[in-house]
């Protein structure tokens, strides 16, 4: 990804087509953070596990093992139930300016072009309707990061992370160690005194740890998946997926 800080100057000239292979931007990606409201849905078909970086606890959909994205298939297509909300705000996302985070254009994209598509922004240099929609997905997305990582920070000071060890077979004799994750200490976690309890319970922690415990069982799916492709029997994307590239609604819809 090539990101900048969306700009009424720099990107006035720039258009947003639909690339042929919808998803094909998002083939290397293996995670993706989610946000609470989209729990419930990334759970019927992937794992939900965390990382840690720098002391900082976050929430990820993993949808790959290790090699490509197992959800995107050969055509470009989305392969699953569930798309990230994160990923369907691409070719825009957000990023750090300063202390303050900022709607950013990933200017390499397929997706974006100085001559074919439809406009950034209009004759008077105001945001396209398309863009302001997008916008206002993006700072919906950002408000509710802050309340998922309040849930995540409280359950890393609760001391119940711990490394996730994750071996998965994917087909034909191979297997791949995927390093990194970590999931919920479950003998930690029916420890807690009564206190803590009530303390992840007021963090809004609880619904997090629940659904990624429920979510482990989604490896099995990733493996599927893997051995599959392995087999050059590569699934069809279901047409009831929302395959929209840009979101249309004025609010965060999952």
């Amino acid at each position: 990804m090539t990101l900048q800080a969306l700009s009424r100057e720099t990107h006035k000239e720039l258009r947003l087509r639909t690339p042929s292979q919808l998803w094909s931007f998002a083939r290397a990606r293996m995670i993706a953070g989610l946000v609470a409201t989209e729990l419930a849905e990334a759970i019927k078909t992937m794992p939900v596990a965390f990382t840690l970086k720098n002391e900082q606890a976050n929430l990820v959909a993993l949808m790959g093992l290790g090699e490509h994205n197992l959800f995107v298939g050969s055509n470009g297509e989305w392969i699953g139930q569930y798309i990230p909300a994160a990923l369907r705000a691409w070719p825009f996302g957000l990023m750090k300016q300063g202390e303050q985070r900022v709607v950013a254009l990933d200017v390499a994209s397929d997706a974006v072009s100085a001559d074919e598509g439809d406009p950034l922004f209009d004759d008077k240099g105001q945001p396209s309707e398309r863009l302001q929609k997008t916008v206002k997905f993006l700072q919906s997305f950002s408000d509710q990061e802050v309340v998922m990582g309040r849930a995540v920070e409280a359950i890393r000071k609760a001391g119940l992370l711990e490394p996730w060890a994750l071996s998965a077979d994917q087909g034909k004799g191979t297997s791949v160690n995927i390093t990194g994750l970590y999931q919920i200490n479950r003998a930690a976690f029916e420890a807690l005194s009564d206190d803590a309890f009530l303390a992840l319970r007021q963090a809004g922690s609880l619904p997090v740890i629940y659904a990624h415990v429920f979510s482990q069982r989604n490896t099995a799916l990733l493996e599927q998946l893997a051995r599959r492709q392995q087999a050059a029997s590569i699934p069809v994307a279901d047409d009831h997926l929302p395959q929209a590239l840009y979101i249309t609604d004025d609010y965060l819809k999952f």
